[in-house]
């Protein structure tokens, strides 16, 4: 594909699900052509700590692509040869502060009080996220789409979008995805993670952006969620062929060194650096946040009522090692759309990549979701 380029949407006066009133701006990426019609685009949304960068380079030099350029591009699972590809940047996106991405959020400038908004930006929720992508779409001159879908978070926008909007798309997929919280993710994630950023000394309720901020806090709780999002038995693996080898060397004092790193911490903490480098606090908690209040049923006579009602041809790609959002989770979505008349299929993957599957492992999945996009 030629360099991508970032473009920017804006939305003024809009209204979120709080009741709060917001002047919008995110950032959009396509890929592709859309037709006259305006009816062979396809919506990615991206994941949690994601960005719209889903594929392609910015330049040559770029030395990763975006995070599904195994799936999408000419000739590939998402063929730009024939769909036309959006992704947007959500609202709060976590990687506030990478140049690349445009989006409002806590570290925005309130126009009002000429200073970020910190803790006074209001509860998203993933149907706020998809009422903008929605607004995007119009914008873009699309009509209808083909299909809407996405990992982890991104599968959670797209399962709200075949409620919310049920007669504009043909298909959905998710993949390692939900479509309402589950306890797990709220009390061994989202409660942590909280509890990571505010007991930091530089949290300051939320206020921090004039100092240097809860650092240490969202590098834990960016610890916590990198270390769940894979199976044991890959980090145990990637532990033991490490270089620098799995046991503690046999003059290393484990005994008197309290604070001694094993060998295998350092590779894991360069990721962690990595992920941390652009990111927000106030943003990560946001998402997360929007996570566990999702459930596709709310204000719809619950769960089954509101998958009951889904038109489009539905594909869930859980993986089983995913502690995140197990199998379980995408079969609920499954069933609830077949018992209401509904056509949906359950595609269950194997990885140790664990949740991460969705974006690192996308060969056990890739050939399932070619087929399913084919027209029928």
């Amino acid at each position: 594909m030629d360099a991508i380029k970032k473009q920017r949407f804006g939305l003024p006066n809009c209204r979120l699900l709080s009741g709060s009133t917001l002047d919008i701006e995110v950032g959009y990426e396509t890929y592709g052509q859309l037709n006259a019609a305006g009816n062979n685009a396809v919506l990615v949304c991206h994941y949690w700590t994601g960005t719209s960068h889903a594929a392609g380079r910015y330049a040559a030099a770029d030395p990763l692509p975006g995070w599904w350029d195994a799936l999408i591009g000419p000739g590939k699972v998402i063929d730009t040869n024939h769909f036309f590809v959006v992704c947007s940047d959500t609202l709060a996106n976590v990687q506030a502060h990478d140049p690349n991405v445009i989006s409002t959020g806590p570290a925005s400038i309130d126009a009002a009080t000429g200073e970020p908004y910190g803790s006074r930006f209001p509860v998203l929720t993933i149907r706020d996220m998809v009422h903008v992508q929605r607004a995007l779409m119009d914008h873009l001159g699309i009509t209808h789409v083909r299909a809407v879908g996405g990992p982890s978070a991104g599968g959670m926008q797209a399962l709200e979008w075949a409620c919310t909007y049920p007669d504009f798309m043909d298909k959905v997929f998710g993949v390692c995805t939900y479509g309402r919280s589950n306890a797990f993710f709220t009390l061994g994630v989202y409660r942590w993670c909280r509890a990571f950023l505010q007991s930091d000394p530089h949290w300051h309720g939320g206020d921090y952006y004039s100092g240097p901020g809860p650092q240490q806090g969202l590098r834990r709780a960016l610890g916590l969620i990198t270390l769940l999002a894979q199976a044991p038995a890959r980090i145990n693996a990637t532990a033991r062929a490490s270089d620098s080898g799995w046991d503690l060397p046999d003059g290393a004092p484990p005994y008197t060194d309290p604070d001694g790193v094993f060998p295998y911490e350092p590779s894991f903490n360069a990721f962690i650096d990595e992920r941390a480098r652009f990111a927000d606090a106030n943003a990560f908690l946001a998402i997360a946040r929007a996570a566990t209040l999702h459930n596709v049923g709310w204000r719809r006579r619950g769960f089954a009522e509101a998958l009951s009602a889904v038109r489009a041809e539905v594909l869930m790609i859980p993986c089983e090692h995913d502690l995140f959002f197990p199998p379980g989770d995408s079969r609920d979505v499954v069933d609830a759309i077949l018992q209401g008349g509904g056509r949906a299929e359950l595609y269950t993957i194997s990885s140790d990549w664990g949740h991460f599957a969705c974006v690192f492992d996308t060969d056990r999945f890739a050939v399932r979701l070619r087929d399913f996009l084919k027209p029928k």
